[in-house]
């Protein structure tokens, strides 16, 4: 990354302040480039890939919570879900400066699989000397959910995981198909009217039927009448005899 992310004041929304407001500046799989460095880790010369630091008042700290060594690279990586890798990617970053405790820092970013370029939720110290970022990305999604110009899964669906496949995908939202959600099924509303259509072709295959049964009725029934008049009008019996005399 060309530039750092950073989250002030990060406790849980809604929630009592356990601790000072402290900020978070990081960055992934590299330090905080210097133009991002806060002005409180400047004054102490302090650089890494997850920094913690508080600047109130004129009065300022800062600490090295997380390290980035590239020979490791592999060792940071976990899932959130172990079982889904649509849910998302964890990223924990050891060899953080040491607490008065003697115990080293360590930062964990979480970043949960979502529609959205980055989103910082909160930090927090979950234990002792331990840092927690959490945060939502379409970055932290597996490369099975495309991300097109319009989002993840061209924002027509969401990403998760299919047993089936045995594999995550983009899961398209009706009236969307394809493996990134961005063709259209039907009309230019992105509406999937299959059923309907359906419906409607086997009630027209109905109505023709039953013009054609009561055409044929209608036929019969002129047919009847027709033979029914042309007896009718035949003479009698007396009518021929008169009618053969000379």
């Amino acid at each position: 990354m060309n530039y750092p992310y950073t989250i002030v004041d990060g406790d849980v929304p809604c929630t009592p302040e356990t601790e000072p407001s402290y900020g978070y500046t990081f960055n992934f799989c590299n330090a905080v480039p210097s133009v991002g460095i806060p002005n409180a880790c400047k004054k102490l010369n302090k650089d890494g890939v997850v920094l913690q630091w508080i600047d109130i008042n004129g009065a300022s700290d800062c600490y090295v919570i997380g390290k980035y060594d590239p020979t490791q690279d592999d060792l940071y990586y976990t899932l959130l879900d172990s079982d889904d890798p649509s849910k998302g990617v964890s990223l924990k970053y050891p060899q953080g400066e040491k607490c008065t405790s003697g115990k080293v820092r360590t930062a964990t970013l979480d970043v949960e699989c979502a529609n959205t370029a980055m989103h910082i939720t909160h930090a927090e110290e979950g234990t002792s000397c331990d840092y927690h970022v959490y945060m939502k990305s379409y970055h932290g999604c597996p490369t099975q959910c495309p991300i097109t110009a319009n989002g993840l899964c061209s924002s027509h669906g969401h990403c998760a995981y299919d047993n089936a496949l045995r594999a995550p995908r983009c899961y398209c939202n009706q009236g969307w198909s394809g493996n990134d959600c961005n063709t259209h099924v039907y009309g230019s509303t992105g509406e999937d009217y299959s059923v309907e259509i359906g419906l409607l072709v086997i009630l027209l295959l109905v109505c023709i039927s039953l013009i054609a049964v009561i055409s044929f009725m209608a036929y019969r029934i002129w047919k009847l009448r027709k033979e029914h008049h042309d007896y009718s009008t035949l003479p009698t019996g007396t009518e021929m005899v008169e009618t053969l005399d000379f």
